[in-house]
């Protein structure tokens, strides 16, 4: 249903809050797999990758983040806007 929702309104944002690296690593690929035809990407924020590789997908403007909450308060701190996520999860 969140795929489906973001398909109709590209515009809008969805954040998915996972626990570890490799969930969030797992989902995110899974996001990109299932996406493609819908033509949504997700970006995967975790520790252990470099933040400024992550700050440069974030600049593509992604449909939906995926995130630790450890990288995702430290990009917050950092001045990431997530004032135009619709859905969490």
């Amino acid at each position: 249903p969140l795929l489906e929702k973001l398909g109709v309104n590209p515009e809008q944002k969805a954040l998915i809050l996972v626990p570890t690296r490799e969930l969030a690593m797992q989902v995110s690929e899974a996001i990109n797999q299932v996406g493609q035809v819908l033509e949504l990407n997700a970006v995967c924020l975790c520790g252990g990758v470099d933040k400024e590789q992550q700050q440069q997908a974030l600049a593509t403007n992604p449909h939906i983040l995926v995130a630790t909450t450890g990288r995702l308060v430290d990009l917050a701190n950092n001045g990431l806007d997530l004032s135009n996520i619709h859905y969490l999860v």
